[in-house]
């Protein structure tokens, strides 16, 4: 935005000296004041904003090669509007005023690619770390849904294990029965047979 006022006032300044209208030339006169009180308070807000040395580096360059224009753009307009002396006004803006202008420019034109560079640095870092916070939540969604089947298999696997440990105790349980059982028919089978021959016996001997 500094530059675009800057390019403005620039601009004005030289529409001045091609116009002869007092009214015209007042008119330009108040803009191009205005434009450059806008560029000197953007360069200062600019100015506290600026974080690496290379910024500050070629931020001053702009400062140092704005000075010598202005001042000299400043004198071809009070020799022309002040003094009415329009040669001399026209002979200060083309040998000084001018070649003033061409390093101030460059110093803009170096600052802003600088600018630009860092922003798309910057740009790129941003993505860089998207695209790295984007894989780091994918793995860490990934190991939440390992650990969650780990956490499912190990507990299916257990209340399998008791599931068939239940079983088997209950088969024990259920075979220990039978045997019982058997066991008990038989020896009251037996205790059947030996009674009866007891029996038996004592009825032979009467």
């Amino acid at each position: 935005e500094a530059l675009r006022y800057s390019n403005s006032s620039s601009q004005i300044t030289l529409q001045i000296f091609m116009v002869q209208d007092a009214n015209e030339i007042a008119s330009l006169m108040a803009k191009r004041a205005e434009y450059s009180s806008r560029v000197t308070n953007l360069i200062a807000a600019i100015d506290e904003k600026l974080e690496s040395n290379r910024e500050q580096e070629l931020f001053h360059e702009v400062r140092v090669a704005r000075e010598p224009y202005v001042a000299s753009y400043t004198q071809a307009l009070h020799l022309l509007v002040q003094d009415m002396e329009f040669e001399r006004a026209r002979t200060v803006m083309v040998r000084q005023s001018l070649p003033y202008l061409l390093p101030y420019r460059d110093a803009w034109d170096n600052f802003v690619q600088f600018e630009g560079q860092e922003m798309n640095r910057a740009i790129q870092e941003s993505e860089a770390l998207q695209t790295r916070s984007t894989v780091m939540t994918f793995s860490l969604i990934s190991l939440a849904v390992a650990l969650a089947a780990t956490i499912a298999f190990v507990v299916t696997r257990g209340m399998i294990r008791a599931l068939a440990e239940q079983q088997r105790a209950e088969e024990t349980v259920r075979t220990l029965n039978r045997e019982l059982e058997q066991k008990v028919a038989e020896r009251t089978s037996e205790l059947a047979r030996v009674n009866g021959e007891l029996a038996k016996d004592i009825a032979h001997r009467q």
